[in-house]
């Protein structure tokens, strides 16, 4: 292995990578990795919101649901091929905001988050492969 194996794009974690949807054909998204600023800034202020000092054992699962939704939206900054739905903020947030329209998006966001993992690394195995690395 090389150190180069092991570097990851920084500025494509903070500012987004597009993907191809893994679970929708034809949709793509800009997604920041789960380490961008905006997105771990998102969950600390959610976080806050709940002190687990005061919390029950049973209402921990909650605040994880709770936090790991409110987040999505700041892991996406764009998507395409989602015809009636022009990708903003708003739109965004709306999405995980409406109890409704989260239980019918669940696929996407679920879809976007395995994508966050991923934001950084995908440029450098392409590279590797057109390289011959």
């Amino acid at each position: 292995m090389k150190f180069s194996d092991l570097v990851v794009d920084i500025q494509a974690q903070e500012e987004g990578q597009w993907f191809d949807h893994p679970r929708f054909r034809g949709v793509r998204v800009l997604v920041k990795h789960t380490r961008s600023k905006a997105y771990v800034r998102q969950q600390r202020a959610l976080l806050d919101a709940f002190p687990l000092k005061r919390m029950k054992r049973s209402d921990v699962a909650v605040q994880t649901e709770y936090v790991h939704r409110y987040s999505l939206p700041w892991l996406v900054g764009g998507w395409t091929g989602i015809d009636d739905a022009e990708y903003s903020e708003d739109v965004a947030k709306s999405w995980v905001n409406d109890d409704d329209l989260y239980a019918k998006t669940f696929d996407f966001w679920e879809g976007l988050f395995e994508l966050a993992e991923e934001v950084g690394k995908r440029q450098l195995d392409a590279q590797k492969v057109v390289l011959g690395n």
